[in-house]
C-alpha cells in the first residue's frame, strides 16, 4: 500500500503544501515523534491526495479497528495464554494453557490477541511497559471461555480466570 501511496505522490501535482507535509512526516519518522502524530499529520497528506485506501487506513490507525474490519497482519500478536486454577485442595497461579487440550476451533483466540485499539492507546500500554518493572501486558479471555477449561487444562482442577500474555 505504501508504494501506492508514493507513487499517488509523485504523480499528484506536488504543491508546496503536499510536498511539506509529505517532509514533515519523513523527517518524524526519522526523529523521536509519537506515532499518533505522525499519523494525524499522514491523514492531512492523504486527504490531499484523494486516496481513500490510505485515508481508510489512516483513519482506523488512529481510532481502532471494529471486530469486522480487515485487520493488518502487524496487529495480530502471537501470545500465551495462561490462567488460575483451583480444586478444592490446591490452587495454581499464572500457569500456562496449553492449546493441546484446547478444541481447535478456539485455538486461534487462545494463541493470537488482535490489537484493535487506536495508535494513542497503543502508545499509553508501550509508556505503561516503559514506567512500570512489569515487562508484559494482560488481555482478559472472555469469561464465557472459562468453563471450557474446567478440568480439560489441568485434571480436576477449575479455572477462576484467564489471560493471554503480550510482552514488550
Amino acid at each position: 500500500m505504501f508504494k501506492e501511496i508514493l507513487n499517488s505522490f509523485k504523480n499528484k501535482e506536488r504543491n508546496e503544501k503536499t510536498t511539506s507535509v509529505f517532509d514533515e512526516i519523513q523527517d518524524d519518522i526519522l526523529g523521536a515523534t509519537d506515532l499518533s502524530l505522525i499519523l494525524r499529520k499522514a491523514k492531512v497528506l492523504a486527504y490531499k491526495l484523494k486516496n481513500q485506501e490510505f485515508k481508510d487506513w489512516v483513519e482506523h490507525e488512529l481510532n481502532g479497528y471494529d471486530e469486522n474490519d480487515l485487520l493488518p497482519e502487524y496487529r495480530k500478536i502471537h501470545t500465551q495464554s495462561c490462567g488460575n486454577f483451583v480444586n478444592s485442595a490446591w490452587s495454581m497461579k499464572d500457569a500456562p494453557i496449553p492449546t493441546h487440550n484446547i478444541p481447535e476451533k478456539y485455538r486461534e483466540y487462545f494463541q493470537n490477541v488482535n490489537m484493535l485499539q487506536g495508535i494513542k492507546e497503543l502508545e499509553s500500554l508501550v509508556e505503561t511497559l516503559r514506567t512500570t518493572d512489569d515487562d508484559r501486558l494482560q488481555s482478559p479471555l472472555a469469561p464465557e471461555i472459562l468453563p471450557l477449561l474446567n478440568e480439560t487444562i489441568y485434571q480436576y482442577m477449575n479455572c477462576i480466570g484467564a489471560w493471554r500474555i503480550v510482552t514488550k
